[in-house]
């Protein structure tokens, strides 16, 4: 039964580990507050439109009006190694300046 256990869990780390290996990489990622105003959605057409001419990859994500959403979106593109992130911040602002959130490395 030990045997058992430890193999499913070295199983289990491996395909959590492949995964990651497949995980999307983005060049460009871009986070805006919401999809339920129409001028964010023309926005990401036109930014699609724009960075598709280029040999960079994009990726919207968008956070719904909530500043827990803004921050898990730009540490899921930090994590799939965005070289370049804007964000259009909602309207509820977090407590801190960007550079201040512990999981993040970035400099003001």
């Amino acid at each position: 039964m030990k045997r058992f256990v430890v193999l499913l869990v070295a199983i289990s780390v491996l395909l959590i580990n492949t995964g990651a290996m497949f995980a999307q990489r983005v060049d460009v990622g871009i986070v805006l507050p919401t999809k339920d105003e129409p001028r964010w959605l023309q926005d990401v057409a036109r930014f699609e439109d724009v960075i598709s001419k280029t040999p960079y990859s994009v990726e919207v994500l968008f956070s719904q009006g909530s500043s827990a959403a803004e921050k898990t979106n730009v540490e899921t593109l930090i994590a799939r190694g965005a070289k370049v992130i804007s964000s259009a911040p909602t309207t509820q602002l977090p407590q801190q300046p960007l550079w201040k959130w512990p999981s993040l490395k970035v400099s003001p």
